[in-house]
């Protein structure tokens, strides 16, 4: 805009907006009359909740309630029985924690590096559970836990070795003597073509129809580093909505896994290859890789 006459109101008005002077060109429109260009920073639109939809659609399928119990299994089993503390690392928006506060009255801890995904497990939890903002690895919790999980392969997204021994070693100081953590990891077969290296799976519900796929591009591994490609594209009402989250994994073979586990002071109480206490990770239908570690007592 102009710097004098009508136009200089015009620039007060931009700056009143919350715009700054980026660039002045000098005598531009006539002697004394120089040529202003402001500029604002903007933030890119989007619904507020974007990142906790594309999370509920991906993980419509779960069934919260018996994770739960064979959670609970795995504390009866391996650990100290019923837990009453519960820390959920990468807890997202808090379907599994909802579902460890029905059944009985436990303290509840939930710990993910998302506001908004924190933001919605308020909502659903009121003030039933601690959360915390924090990344899975950055945090010890207090007091212990006589469980802890880390669901959904979230453990992969710290992405680098260093990051996961980090993280096991502030899940140890978070739990008491005998507390188990489970990780639902993903199975390391995945990273080879004879593996699940690409999965597709459709949910109708509730006049939501939703196609979901996952990919593990291998032909970029580097070692136990895959980038993986979640799409997401749901229909309500004729409104489609695409969600597409490009991430680096690092996937350890079980012989990392327990060089790390022993590294942080814990010991492998099982290896699981699905959520059943009762199927083991050399069973031929394993189809995930589920570590039951423990604290020494």
């Amino acid at each position: 805009t102009s710097s004098r006459d009508a136009y200089g109101a015009a620039a007060a008005f931009y700056l009143a907006a919350g715009y700054e002077e980026a660039a002045r060109l000098r005598d531009f429109y006539s002697e004394g009359d120089d040529l202003i260009t402001f500029t604002r920073r903007f933030t890119p639109e989007r619904a507020p909740d974007d990142q906790v939809e594309a999370y509920r659609l991906a993980f419509e399928y779960r069934d919260f309630a018996a994770e739960r119990d064979f959670l609970v299994a795995c504390s009866a089993r391996f650990g100290l029985g019923d837990p009453g503390r519960v820390v959920e690392w990468a807890c997202g928006p808090a379907q599994h924690l909802e579902h460890f506060g029905r059944d009985r009255a436990r303290s509840l801890v939930g710990v993910d590096p998302s506001e908004q995904m924190l933001q919605a497990a308020r909502r659903r939890l009121d003030a039933r559970a601690e959360l915390i903002l924090a990344d899975i690895d950055e945090r010890v919790v207090r007091p212990g836990a006589d469980l802890g999980f880390v669901p959904l392969s979230s453990v992969h997204l710290l992405a680098r070795a260093e990051r996961i021994a980090a993280f096991l070693e502030t899940a140890r100081r978070s739990l008491v003597p005998g507390g188990v953590l489970v990780i639902e990891a993903t199975h390391p077969r995945d990273l080879t073509p004879e593996g699940t290296w690409a999965t597709d799976w459709r949910i109708h519900e509730r006049g939501v129809e939703i196609e979901a796929r996952t990919r593990f591009d291998l032909a970029r591994r580097v070692g136990p580093t895959v980038p993986v490609t979640l799409s997401i594209r749901s229909r309500r009402d004729g409104v489609v909505r695409d969600h597409v989250r490009e991430m680096t994994w690092y996937v350890p073979d079980l012989a990392e896994w327990e060089a790390l586990a022993r590294t942080a002071g814990l010991e492998v109480a099982a290896t699981l290859g699905d959520l059943d206490v009762g199927t083991p990770f050399t069973h031929p239908s394993a189809w995930r890789l589920v570590l039951v570690l423990r604290v020494p007592r």
